[in-house]
């Protein structure tokens, strides 16, 4: 979908494009994507993407970085395959060394179903002990939330005059 929709309009080399390659297992092609940013980002650790583009889910996951998971706490990995226990699903990320290293991190997140989770990882206490979501710290980069008026419809907001 991402070839047909978005890439195919655009001049991208086509070694600056890496798929997760999803048909091979989670464990599989996190393994090969990780083996792909390596070889693409060979003068870096980590690598350091221009944009991130994320999303919210209900549980205040992101990614597939779910609440009280092993993934959450993954230093050495930049590509994790893992399975979800609550979902019973196999799911693949980036890890937050990877995502925290990034020059820009976009959220975007639109539904009156994200409003309670979305105030609760911007403004509730200690979110990122709950929420993935809430871990996501670009360090040296830039973080930017793209908001609907329904979900930010239970954030305050300060108006002056």
């Amino acid at each position: 979908m991402i070839e047909r929709e978005l890439l195919r309009s655009v001049q991208i080399p086509k070694n600056h494009v890496h798929r997760v390659r999803a048909e091979l297992g989670a464990h599989a092609a996190a393994e090969e994507y990780e083996s792909q940013l390596r070889k693409s980002f060979v003068a870096a650790g980590v690598p350091q993407f221009d944009v991130l583009l994320l999303g919210i889910g209900e549980d205040g996951h992101t990614a597939s970085l779910f609440p009280d998971t092993e993934a959450l706490h993954e230093s050495s990995r930049l590509v994790l395959g893992y399975t979800v226990k609550k979902l019973n699903a196999p799911r693949i990320t980036l890890t937050f060394p990877v995502i925290n290293h990034a020059r820009k991190v976009l959220f975007l997140v639109s539904g009156e179903n994200k409003a309670e989770i979305l105030r609760e990882v911007l403004q509730g206490d200690s979110p990122e002990l709950r929420y993935p979501a809430a871990m996501v710290d670009p360090g040296s980069g830039l973080l930017y939330w793209h908001l609907d008026s329904d979900a930010a419809s239970m954030i305050p907001v300060a108006v002056s005059e």
